[in-house]
């Protein structure tokens, strides 16, 4: 919550961004721990999903992206950012 809080009184002085945050965005393996997002959307009084590491592919039709149950796919979350950071 304090870190919300930080960043809604100076991400727009710092950055130029929009200072409101509209959802929270969970991935990585642990974004699968039971009532995780309930808890957090509680907390700090935006809505909470997990995240969708395969979208840009499968949006763009990049790689062929095998059938994975989406629980699994989080997993992979920092394995992508890191290949996608290879690829500039």
């Amino acid at each position: 919550k304090r870190t919300i809080e930080y960043y809604s009184n100076h991400a727009e002085h710092a950055h130029g961004a929009d200072a409101k945050i509209d959802e929270v965005l969970l991935t990585g393996g642990d974004a699968n721990l039971a009532g995780l997002a309930t808890y957090l959307a509680s907390s700090l009084g935006v809505p909470v999903r997990m995240a969708d590491p395969f979208q840009l592919f499968r949006q763009n039709r990049i790689f062929h992206i095998p059938p994975l149950h989406h629980n699994r796919s989080l997993a992979f979350t920092t394995a992508i950012g890191l290949a996608l950071r290879g690829l500039r």
